[in-house]
């Protein structure tokens, strides 16, 4: 290599190493110095508020309560969770072990329903929600009864792969009739292939990363992957990365390719209009009721500017 050669790889080396970190850290930057906290510059308006786990900041995560909740805020959606007990029933539960949310101990896929049945997932919240009950699927659906869509988070963190649970959560959307407002999400693409063989007018939802992985380095691994390769997977028609992953430029490129966005979990007011001005198609948030208010600010905005244009000679 000859001098001069050497000389510009040590003189572009800084700017080579800026912009990469810039490359890699554009949602930090974005979100931080570009993205916008105003209300008035939201241009997207069909938007869905998505109580996570129901609505986790007002209710114990993952029971009829916290569901009934998010109803009654107004939510369009809510995601839940779901684990396989051993005698093959589809509870609505986030951990594999029990004793973050309940008073019991072990894993929940090596518990009967019975024994799932006997814990109390409200006290730790709350002392006005002990004695509430981890709930079944099924309970799940028919207090939604259609009144919300429903998004069925299929865990796959810290267990063996579950046979046959995608089939069997199909099984019981099927037997409630709930296929039009049920939706499947996973990150571990071979419970979305099974459900999807299973019932292909089921919507499926591929999650982004696991909740585990670097947030930086999974978004592009899997952007990369579904960006790339989207003949491959053209059953999957939203995408759900984490909200510190994105920018609008990556949004606007999922969005070319046919995908919608929503992003996880979104709580406070700032990060919601910022991801609102960014183009998302949803949030998925523990308080459903700071989106609906948002979303109530925006029509009187829609109001006073359409009162404007009556009166404007």
């Amino acid at each position: 290599m000859s001098m001069n050669s050497r000389n510009f790889i040590w003189y572009a080396l800084p700017m080579m190493i800026f912009l990469g970190l810039m490359w890699l850290y554009e949602p930090w930057f974005y979100q931080r110095y570009i993205a916008s906290e105003k209300l008035e510059k939201i241009k997207k308006r069909n938007f869905k508020i998505v109580g996570h786990k129901g609505a986790a900041g007002y209710a114990p995560e993952n029971t009829l309560s916290s569901f009934q909740i998010a109803m009654d805020m107004g939510a369009d959606m809510i995601e839940v969770d779901v684990h396989y007990t051993k005698d093959g029933e589809v509870v609505v539960f986030h951990d594999e072990e029990v004793s973050r949310t309940t008073d019991g101990k072990g894993r929940i896929h090596e518990m009967t329903l019975a024994e799932v049945k006997e814990l109390d997932a409200g006290y730790w919240f709350s002392p006005k929600f002990q004695g509430e009950k981890v709930p079944t699927l099924a309970e799940t659906i028919d207090l939604i009864h259609g009144k919300m869509e429903l998004i069925i988070d299929i865990k796959s963190k810290g267990h063996g792969y579950y046979d046959g649970f995608a089939e069997r959560i199909v099984e019981i959307i099927d037997e409630k009739d709930a296929m039009d407002w049920c939706i499947i999400q996973a990150y571990d693409e071979q419970y979305l292939e099974h459900a999807y063989e299973a019932d292909s007018t089921i919507e499926m939802k591929k999650i982004m990363m696991g909740e585990d992985e670097t947030h930086l380095l999974a978004f592009y691994i899997n952007a990369k992957n579904f960006t790339d390769h989207r003949n491959m997977h053209e059953f999957y028609g939203t995408l759900n990365p984490h909200y510190t992953t994105l920018s609008q430029r990556r949004i606007f490129r999922f969005h070319a390719r046919g995908y919608k966005v929503y992003t996880y979990v979104v709580n406070e007011r700032s990060d919601m209009l910022k991801m609102l001005n960014m183009g998302l198609d949803g949030i998925i948030t523990d308080y459903p009721d700071r989106m609906v208010q948002i979303r109530e600010e925006l029509e009187q905005l829609d109001r006073r500017r359409a009162a404007g244009d009556e009166k404007t000679p």
